[in-house]
This record gives structure tokens, sequence and C-alpha cells, in this order.
């Protein structure tokens, strides 16, 4: 449903997002909680119009259904003092831990990044970045590589760059790029503890260029595996092409979410 309902970037239509409004609302009140959380993030970016006390209703709905992502939502009103709620940092973060418990990548993250600068707790934090990257969280992964290859654990470094590279994130396959170019142990920033592979590094290159050019847009590279698994999986043939790219370019016009 998420796909089929992709906002056209490239020729914005309000007529159109007004029809996908309806849909989602039609779908949220049968219970279809995917269009609930599409609704709720429409409205959060502008796409659509919700009042407080339609935010806090649907929120609440995903929350009995035990839905991670309400809990963030709730989270997120606590600490902003939005949707009809008073401003409470401290129940906020309890609600973003609800939230992280039950798998909602964003909460995760934030967590993580709560927990970890101030030491408290070091090992669940980057418990949190870890599931967080696994989840699609690009910042997450980037900052788990960084802080595993400073320890040395390369390997699990270049897994977390992996990961970040799947959710689109350029730093991430900037690392991985530069790292496949055979950089020298004393390279703190970039040495991955791999050999040199420029076949590798010119595929991360030419990713990184795609994700740079359309950062705006959000990419990802939910392929990123079967165009460069890592070593020492030998690499596959590759036409140069991008899942995410490829759909972008052809902008095929959303369709009509499915009803439930």
């Amino acid at each position: 449903m998420h796909a089929g309902c992709r906002r056209n970037q490239l020729k914005p239509n309000k007529t159109v997002d007004v029809e996908i409004e309806r849909l989602y609302r039609i779908a949220a009140e049968n219970k279809h909680y995917k269009a609930n959380i599409n609704l709720q993030n429409g409205a959060m970016r502008g796409q659509f119009t919700l009042r407080s006390t339609e935010h806090l209703r649907l929120s609440q709905q995903l929350i009995e259904a035990d839905v991670a992502t309400g809990f963030y939502f709730i989270a997120i009103f606590l600490q902003q003092g939005s949707a009809g709620l008073q401003k409470d940092p401290e129940m906020a973060l309890r609600y973003f831990r609800k939230a992280a418990d039950r798998g909602n990548d964003q909460a995760q993250y934030f967590v993580g990044d709560k927990l970890a600068p101030i030491n408290l707790a070091p090992d669940i934090a980057w418990k949190m970045r870890r599931c967080a990257a696994e989840q699609g969280s690009g910042k997450a992964a980037v900052e788990l590589g960084v802080n595993l290859k400073r320890k040395g654990h390369y390997k699990d470094a270049i897994e977390a760059f992996q990961l970040g590279a799947a959710a689109g994130d350029e730093s991430s396959v900037s690392f991985l790029e530069k790292g496949f170019r055979g950089p020298k142990p004393d390279n703190e920033l970039y040495y991955p503890g791999q050999q040199e592979d420029l076949e590798r590094a010119e595929r991360y290159e030419k990713i990184g260029k795609v994700l740079g050019n359309y950062s705006y847009a959000n990419p990802t590279v939910p392929e990123i595996n079967e165009i460069l698994p890592l070593p020492p999986a030998k690499l596959p043939a590759w036409d140069g092409k991008l899942q995410w790219l490829e759909a972008r370019l052809a902008n095929v016009p959303p369709e009509n979410p499915a009803q439930p």
C-alpha cells in the first residue's frame, strides 16, 4: 500500500493528495494500521490535514493494537507539546522507549542517541542503534559503523555501513567506497581491514553519486547486497541501474491504495 501511495514528487498534485487522504481515512477507520500511519505521517509533513483530536484518536488506535508507531507518535506529541498534549519530556522519553522496545526504528535511534553520549547503558544504546540500522535508519547505521571501526571491529563496521547504504545513507556509501580503495592501517578514518578492491570502490562511488544527486528525495538502495555483496563474495554482473532511480525516472503515477 505504501508503494502504491508514494507521493509523485516530480508532479505534485493537490487533487491526488486529497483523494489519497480520503482513501487513507477510509482504510484507517477500518483498522488498517499502515494507512493510519501513512495518514498521520502525511499530516505531519503538511500533505494531509488532521485535527489534534484526530491525531490522538488514531494514535490511541495504534497503541491499543500494540503497534509501535502509535507509541512513537504520542512520544513526539509529548516532546513537542502538540496534538492537544502538554509538553512533558520525561513522559515523552517513556513513550520513545515503549516504541523502541516494540521495534520502531526511529524511536530506537532516539533512545540509543540519548543513552550513548553520557555512557548510560552503552550496550543497550548500541543494540538500539543496530536495531534501528537494520530497520532502515541510515543515520543509526553510519554512527554504528564509525563506532565499531574505531574499536577495531572492522567486519561489523562494514556490515553496519552496508545497512546504511541500503537505507540510502550517502556517508555510509562514502566510507565503503574509500575503504575499498586500499587505505593504509594508519588511516584511522577510512581503514576497514579489507583488501583493496577498486571495482567495488567504483560501484560504491557510482551509487554515492546517485544518492548525493537525489538526497532531497530520500533515495534508497534495498538491492545493495545483490549489486555489492560484501567480501568474500564475488561481485555479480551489474548494469549500473538502481531500482529507486529507475522507478523515479519512469515517474509512474501512484495507484489508488486498495481498501482493506
